[in-house]
C-alpha cells in the first residue's frame, strides 16, 4: 500500500499532493482506457460469434447486408436481424409469386380483361339506336308508335 493511502499520512508540501493527484489521475485514465478496449474486444468477439453461427446455417449470407439491415431497423442482435431480414425477403418473394399467379388468372377471366362480347338483351334494346334521338322523350315517343 502506498504511503499516501495510510490513514495517518500527512503530506510534507503541496508538490507532494500534486504528484500524488497526478499519479492517481493518470492511473484512472489508464484503467478507463483498458476497460474501453476490453469492452470493444468483447463486443467484437460476440458479433463474430453470432455471425459465424448464422453463416453455419446460411453459407450465402451477405454480412454487409445483414449489418445494414440491423442498423436500419435498430436490431442489437444479429440473429434477430437475420431472422427478420429472411422473413422480409420471403414475404417479398411470396407476394411476387402471388401477383404473377393473379395476373395469369385474370388473363382468362373475361370481366377482368376489359370489354367483353356483345350484350344480349331479350327485349331487343340496342344502345347504338338510342344515340339517334335527341333525348329520352324522343326515344319513348318512337317506342310508343
Amino acid at each position: 500500500m502506498p504511503e499516501w493511502q495510510k490513514d495517518d499520512y500527512v503530506p510534507q508540501n503541496y508538490a507532494e499532493i500534486i504528484n500524488i493527484a497526478e499519479a492517481k489521475a493518470l492511473q484512472t485514465i489508464r484503467d478507463n482506457a483498458a476497460a474501453e478496449i476490453q469492452k470493444e474486444t468483447d463486443i467484437k468477439n460476440a458479433v463474430e460469434a453470432e455471425l459465424t453461427e448464422i453463416k453455419a446455417t446460411d453459407s450465402k449470407l451477405d454480412a454487409d447486408a445483414l449489418f445494414q439491415h440491423a442498423n436500419k431497423y435498430g436490431f442489437n442482435n444479429l440473429k434477430q436481424a437475420y431472422s427478420n431480414m429472411s422473413d422480409m425477403k420471403k414475404t417479398a418473394v411470396d407476394t411476387e409469386q402471388r401477383t404473377v399467379k393473379n395476373i395469369k388468372d385474370r388473363e382468362v377471366d373475361p370481366i377482368s380483361t376489359g370489354p367483353g362480347g356483345e350484350v344480349v338483351d331479350s327485349n331487343d334494346y340496342d344502345p347504338n339506336e338510342m344515340s339517334q334521338y335527341d333525348g329520352a322523350n324522343d326515344y319513348l315517343a318512337s317506342l310508343k308508335k
